[in-house]
């Protein structure tokens, strides 16, 4: 589903704990991209932080994180200058970054599990 959409990333960050590092080696291995664990990603994630470590990716046009809630949501707000977002585990929320800072950013996606299943299916 998440090649249908047409992303295609050149990095992949994620939590350190187990499951949330698991789902980002499906998506890695999907894509043949690593998957490098951030502890800034851990439970209680904060924008700042994530800012920090998207710089450390210049050259990247698309990179995938995979955290945990609530803070996706809320990091999700705050980059989009939108309220928040809800969304449950397995979502793909895309946002198009232009600027490393908080309201740098515009929602342009959200995709529950199901929609990516379905995305999936009909390729």
């Amino acid at each position: 589903g998440i090649a249908r959409i047409g992303i295609q990333p050149d990095a992949i960050i994620s939590s350190p704990l187990v499951r949330c590092a698991q789902t980002a080696e499906i998506v890695g291995a999907a894509f043949g991209t690593g998957v490098r664990l951030h502890d800034v990603l851990r439970p209680g994630a904060r924008t700042a932080a994530l800012l920090e470590v998207l710089a450390d990716y210049p050259d990247a046009g698309c990179i995938v994180v995979c955290g945990h809630q609530p803070d996706l949501s809320l990091i999700t707000a705050e980059l989009s200058g939108g309220s928040l977002v809800e969304f449950r585990r397995g979502t793909l929320c895309v946002i198009n970054l232009e600027r490393l800072r908080p309201n740098g950013g515009i929602l342009v996606g959200l995709y529950p599990p199901k929609a990516l299943r379905r995305l999936g299916a009909s390729a």
